[in-house]
């Protein structure tokens, strides 16, 4: 009789009918089950690690129910109601699977606290195959299948949704927020959205500044803000400053623009939100990095936005940004600045550098090494002081295939073995012939799987580029 169960299947699977019986059954082997998360994994398995086990009493986990369904859509003979998380990550239009996801936000309209609907393969894969991503099927067939969902069950054109945490990937905002996909959501209770590559982010972002007058609409609780999208449009950034800088202040706040067409001046956006900020990652570029010669991180100045950061975020204890390489290495004057910019963030506990240098040549050393030595050089430059609490650095940014894949299943080229993503904790009491010393040492490289326990920031991990 266990409360949590995480059932890990591959994508190809022959035994779902199997599955579906299981789940479908009338005995008591769930009976006292209040988590139940169903992944799936790309093809080779790749192994994930184990989470804490919740040892709440009981009661309060039955209090809680929640039922969580993630990356999967092939159980359509579940069906539960009173659930208050609902994950699906694994839409695709041509499975089927959004009428599975659409019935079971319809019967569990009235629990529902979490909701994160996602195309996660399908945005993917088109990005990797450079084709044209598929939003508007993507948000057509969900919008039809919550339809036919609510006509099935007698039940009003459109469903009430009362959330505190929204996550999405893949459908256009807009046409969410506008009720077009038969949600009408109320977002004023909201304190986490996450959005991952879906357009109509400024029609959805004029609509949560008031302009179509909805009472529901209004983002004043929110605390926690996850942005990425691909290929903005000319207006976005504008846009996209008057939207951030109409909500309350925020908590965490990330943001990821790729193909992006001009950098986004941070002073306005910070003069809001960077006093109560704990986490601030910031990163825009021109396209995946392909050419050790060449980067394509875009940045405002040589040393990037760290001046405007260190001015009005003195209490972050996350940070991620790219930053400026040559600027780091080029002169005595640039490391007295930016120690100084490390030193007003006196509670910084994890940095995130999401680029790596430019590399002219042949690297003579193992590249594990060489950006271990880079990440040295950083922390002799940022905390000659020794902040106390300044104890990891990360240095690239994550893929999706890190995530989801595995680093160790795909192809390995000298520019993706550079801009692996690694983190560094830091020792500075390691015991040495001439005394203590600061020593590093890797916590994660790469994949989800390869992190240990020291790392205790991977939400980084989630933070990533498709490719």
């Amino acid at each position: 009789m266990y409360e949590t169960i995480i059932i890990k299947v591959p994508q190809k699977w022959s035994q779902l009918p199997s599955l579906e019986g299981l789940l479908g059954s009338t005995g008591d082997g769930l009976k006292y089950t209040t988590e139940l998360c169903i992944e799936t994994q790309q093809d080779p398995l790749r192994h994930s690690q184990q989470g804490p086990v919740d040892i709440r009493p009981l009661a309060e986990l039955q209090e809680e129910r929640k039922l969580q369904l993630a990356s999967f859509c092939g159980v359509v003979g579940l069906e539960a109601e009173g659930i208050r998380s609902l994950s699906v990550e694994g839409l695709d239009p041509d499975r089927g699977c959004c009428e599975w996801a659409a019935s079971m936000i319809v019967k569990n309209a009235k629990t529902l606290d979490h909701l994160s609907l996602g195309f996660h393969s399908d945005i993917a894969y088109d990005f990797a195959l450079n084709n044209d991503p598929r939003h508007h099927e993507m948000t057509s067939s969900l919008a039809t299948a919550v339809k036919k969902a609510l006509f099935e069950s007698d039940q009003e054109p459109r469903i009430s949704l009362l959330l505190d945490s929204l996550y999405l990937c893949g459908p256009d905002l807009g046409s969410v927020v506008r009720g077009e996909m038969a949600l009408d959501i109320d977002f004023t209770n909201m304190t986490e959205l996450r959005l991952e590559s879906c357009p109509g982010l400024s029609q959805a972002f004029s609509l949560f500044m008031g302009q179509g007058g909805s009472t529901k609409l209004a983002l004043g609780a929110l605390d926690d803000l996850f942005v990425r999208l691909e290929d903005p449009d000319s207006n976005f950034s504008a846009n996209f400053e008057s939207f951030l800088t109409s909500l309350p202040r925020l908590s965490h706040l990330c943001v990821l623009i790729d193909n992006c067409l001009a950098v986004q001046n941070l002073e306005p956006i910070l003069q809001v939100h960077g006093g109560r900020l704990c986490t601030l990652l910031w990163d825009e570029r021109s396209g995946p990095r392909t050419n050790l010669e060449v980067s394509t991180s875009k940045l405002s100045t040589r040393v990037g936005n760290l001046r405007v950061v260190a001015k009005y975020c003195q209490n972050l204890k996350v940070l991620g940004l790219p930053l400026d390489w040559e600027a780091i290495s080029s002169s005595d004057r640039y490391h007295e600045n930016i120690g100084r910019y490390f030193r007003r963030m006196p509670d910084l506990e994890m940095l995130n550098i999401r680029n790596l240098p430019v590399l002219c040549g042949n690297c003579a050393i193992p590249m594990d090494y060489f950006v271990k030595g880079l990440a040295t050089m950083f922390l002799d430059v940022v905390n000659k002081k020794k902040m106390s609490s300044f104890d990891s650095i990360a240095l690239g940014a994550p893929l999706y295939r890190d995530q989801y894949i595995g680093t160790h299943h795909v192809a390995h080229t000298p520019v993706s073995d550079f801009i692996r993503f690694r983190v560094y904790n830091f020792d500075y009491q390691y015991p040495s012939p001439s005394g203590s010393s600061t020593v590093l040492r890797e916590v994660a490289k790469g994949a989800a799987v390869s992190a240990d326990e020291a790392f205790t920031h991977d939400h980084l991990l989630h933070c990533y580029w498709l490719g």
